[in-house]
């Protein structure tokens, strides 16, 4: 009998050790996860600036959010920036993350999901930033397309 209880007294010990090896893991792992420069160490002033290129990036199948913040970057690049468009100092893409054609600007970026992305170039360097607070505006148009926007303007 005393065995027994021995034995439970082991099993249920097991679930306890199964979460702190997990718990262990995500530590790890988040450490290990170091993201790529993006970029704000190589700064490069406005007016040294040649090119933006606003790239807006997402996944094959898409979700509301995703399509509505494709379609105010588009917007602003067209109407706001419409001269800089028609020359050439910005360029707008929409690209899958999962293409294969993408792959290395996706590797560049350490792009993980759903993003929108400047990629400056200028006075012969290139860098990037992300436009994260964007995604919480993605329901709400005027809000969304005015971070783009402003963002957009401190290069262009």
């Amino acid at each position: 009998m005393r065995e027994a209880e021995t034995r439970m007294r082991g099993f249920k010990a097991i679930p306890s050790l199964v979460l702190l090896f997990l718990l262990l893991v995500a530590l790890l792992a988040g450490c290990c996860a170091a993201r790529k420069d993006n970029g704000s160490g190589s700064t490069i002033s406005k007016g040294d600036v040649e090119k933006v290129e606003l790239v807006h990036f997402h996944p094959r199948f898409r979700c509301v959010s995703c399509n509505n913040i494709e379609k105010y970057a588009r917007e602003v690049a067209g109407n706001d920036f419409k001269e800089q468009m028609e020359d050439g100092k910005l360029e707008y893409r929409s690209l899958e993350i999962e293409d294969e054609n993408n792959r290395e600007l996706v590797d560049e970026l350490d792009v993980g999901g759903s993003s929108l992305y400047l990629i400056i170039s200028g006075d012969g360097k290139r860098t990037h930033r992300e436009i994260k607070d964007v995604w919480l505006y993605w329901d709400k148009p005027d809000e969304a397309k005015q971070i783009i926007k402003e963002d957009l303007s401190k290069y262009l």
